[in-house]
């Protein structure tokens, strides 16, 4: 008498395996993880690709944030604010809106401020895509190492009846 584990919750064991081909026919369990091979390339392939253009958007953000920084710097510089104004980090934002709208740069600091945060939304949505595509290759994974143990099984039955 043999323990039998249930690998495949679709699989049935009362049922002879010869009537349920597509969980006990070793041919397609070989099927389903070349199946399973193909999704893993072509999602290690997105995931590759996501994780070029990360590179680029993260290098995009830091110029973004340098440019913005150095506006503030020169904007401050400029302005030369009071000891109130540098009490703290919102009052110098106040004096920065303020300094800009007396020098009529309000255009150009709104233009680096948006570029900054578009670039900041674009890494969090490359960050969020790579981590799902992360999730699917595990999922994979994990039912490439199910179907992997559910064919050593078959083919354990399979000899057992002396079919294989």
């Amino acid at each position: 008498m043999s323990i039998r584990i249930p690998i495949n919750p679709e699989y049935d064991f009362d049922i002879a395996p010869s009537e349920q081909a597509e969980y006990a026919n070793p041919v397609m369990l070989n099927n389903k993880l070349i199946q399973n091979a193909n999704a893993h390339i072509a999602v290690s392939s997105m995931l590759n690709k996501l994780m070029q253009q990360l590179v680029g958007a993260k290098q995009d953000h830091r110029e973004a944030e340098t440019v913005k920084r150095d506006f503030e710097k020169q904007t401050i510089i400029t302005g030369n604010p009071n000891s109130n104004d540098r009490k703290s980090t919102l009052l110098l934002e106040a004096f920065i809106q303020a300094e800009t709208l007396s020098l009529g740069l309000v255009d150009d600091y709104l233009q680096i401020k948006k570029t900054e945060v578009e670039t900041r939304n674009k890494l969090e949505v490359l960050q969020s895509k790579i981590n799902a595509n992360q999730q699917i290759l595990g999922a994979i994974e994990a039912s490439t190492v199910n179907i992997q143990t559910h064919l050593a099984y078959v083919k354990m039955e399979m000899r057992n009846a002396g079919n294989y």
